[in-house]
């Protein structure tokens, strides 16, 4: 039974650190058209441009971040940061995806070379 359990936590620790991908530094910018949204990319900092709460007006954030492996963003940021957090965010090794969590609607951001 001891070896069971010895087992078993020792294949919790190797899934605990399985390697993420980061983020490629650089600035990520909307696919939407006429869009001015933008995400940078700066090490394990990530600094959003987006709209706030789809209005006019444009919010800064930045924050740090990790990506799991399944490609979502976690984002360690305070919770009272709505017009962030209303969104899932990924990362599919080239593209971040920014997914409104009740429209399900997806934007990409594309890293320009």
């Amino acid at each position: 039974m001891k070896i069971v359990v010895a087992l078993a936590f020792m294949l919790f620790l190797v899934g605990c650190s399985e390697k993420t991908t980061p983020i490629h530094s650089g600035i990520y910018y909307s696919s939407e058209a006429r869009s001015e949204e933008k995400i940078e990319v700066r090490g394990s900092e990530i600094i959003f441009h987006i709209k706030f709460m789809n209005g006019p007006f444009f919010k800064d954030r930045q924050c740090d971040y990790s990506v799991n492996p399944d490609g979502r963003i976690s984002l360690f940021i305070s919770s009272n940061e709505w017009s962030i957090l209303r969104y899932d965010w990924t990362f599919d090794g080239k593209v971040i995806w920014k997914e409104d969590i009740k429209t399900k609607q997806k934007v990409s951001f594309v890293k320009r070379e």
